[in-house]
């Protein structure tokens, strides 16, 4: 089992290429309280859990806990793999100095969204200062340097459908090259992960004034299969699970870890109808959110 936790709904960000600027989470700011996360933990603690991620469709620095939140995770979970996930504007000095003295005895990985290859693209997709954000990643590889950390760095820089095109296209090749000159320039001797990423309409759920953007349908779920149902589970800080991390409008609810245990939701009809749609045993709306996904698992 994999895990994302939604510690906070804020995100800092304004990216096109993501729901959350029209989301149920930016429409419904909140941290999860200090009790219900060690409900949370209590939950998961019994369970060999594959990779842990505390974050989920927001920005985990904006959890003034965040640092202490991981903390707990490392003392009280059996996992594999921590992730953690930022656009780096928070990452300053600090913040990445006491991220990397957590995650440096432990297996994890350090994701960083950088969508741009120079101020024009990136200020254009994310809505972020390029200097800043640049500065921060660039202390965070610096830092690398001199600790175990495994940071990878994503850039989305073009579409997977021409409909969603932003205007700030940049290539697979300008996105390494530009990399590999700010590694240069900085003397920073570990190479980061660098992935280039073409970016989709996160199953229809970016809206933007109010119209969905076109997507592809599928017209039934016989023999569909997606990992992120069954193998995973998506813990807003509500701690109501919904079914993916594309379901930015908290379209599909099956359980709130605030009244019910996890082994009552897992084992009960809810989660069973769910599972049963999702891959075509039981009948769903034309609109339910796997018929609209092109990237089944993220």
């Amino acid at each position: 089992m994999n895990i994302q936790i939604q510690t906070t709904s804020i995100c800092n960000g304004r990216c096109t290429i993501c729901p959350y600027p029209d989301s149920w989470h930016k429409a419904h700011p909140g941290v999860m309280g200090e009790a219900l996360f060690n409900r949370v933990l209590d939950e998961l603690a019994p369970l060999r859990l594959a990779k842990v991620c505390p974050y989920l469709e927001n920005e985990p620095l904006m959890d003034p806990l965040i640092f202490e939140r991981i903390g707990a995770i490392k003392r009280r979970l059996t996992f594999d793999r921590l992730e953690v996930s930022t656009n780096a504007l928070a990452l300053d000095e600090d913040k990445a100095r006491r991220l990397g003295s957590l995650l440096a005895d432990v297996p994890h990985e350090i994701w960083v969204s950088f969508h741009g290859v120079d101020a024009r693209t990136h200020d254009g997709i994310m809505g972020l200062g390029f200097e800043r954000c640049l500065a921060n990643v660039v202390g965070l590889l610096k830092l690398s340097d001199r600790l175990p950390l495994r940071v990878i760095i994503r850039g989305a820089g073009l579409p997977q459908s021409q409909e969603l095109a932003t205007g700030f296209a940049f290539t697979e090749e300008e996105y390494i090259r530009f990399w590999e000159g700010q590694l240069a320039l900085h003397g920073i001797r570990k190479r980061p992960g660098i992935n280039f990423i073409k970016y989709h309409d996160r199953a229809g759920t970016i809206r933007r004034n109010g119209v969905r953007l076109p997507r592809p349908a599928r017209p039934d779920l016989k023999g569909f299969r997606c990992p992120r149902v069954g193998e995973w589970l998506h813990i807003l800080y509500t701690g109501e699970l919904i079914i993916c991390c594309m379901d930015y409008h908290r379209e599909e609810v099956f359980g709130d870890l605030s009244r019910d245990s996890l082994e009552s939701i897992l084992s009960g009809p809810v989660y069973a109808n769910l599972r049963d749609r999702v891959e075509g045993r039981a009948p769903s709306s034309e609109t339910f959110i796997c018929k609209r996904c092109i990237s089944p698992g993220g």
